[in-house]
């Protein structure tokens, strides 16, 4: 008995508090609308950032391969151009998605140094 008391004080506090603030009054259904909309929006944000995410996993994984083939035949300028290429592009996804903490500093310095000659214009395609 007390208990709903007490519970009915609150609520009538609250709703005094509501009219003296001249704010609308807002139905309980609207609310929980209006949460699952802001759900909604997180979820599909959060999809979209683990879609980039993966794809710049895929894009990791691409040039670890092109590294590979890199080493084992330093000369091909070919392999270079796409290291480059692929270099400058994960660094540049890393720097848009604001993940640069979630990697080793030797990796961004190592995509860095790489990316240089891609910032430079009129790089010719060998």
């Amino acid at each position: 008995m007390k208990t709903t008391h007490l519970l009915l004080a609150i609520l009538l506090s609250l709703s005094a508090a509501v009219k003296a603030s001249d704010s609308p009054i807002i139905e309980p259904k609207e609310v929980v609308a209006n949460e699952i909309a802001r759900l909604n929006l997180l979820i599909e944000s959060t999809q979209q950032s683990l879609e980039q995410q993966r794809r710049l996993r895929d894009m990791v994984v691409e040039y670890q391969k092109i590294q590979a083939r890199y080493m084992e035949s330093s000369e091909d300028n070919e392999l270079l151009y796409q290291l480059i290429k692929k270099a400058y592009a994960i660094l540049e996804t890393i720097k848009a998605q604001h993940l640069e903490a979630a990697f080793e500093p030797e990796f961004l310095s190592e995509l860095s140094m790489l990316s240089k000659p891609a910032l430079k214009s009129g790089i010719p395609k060998p």
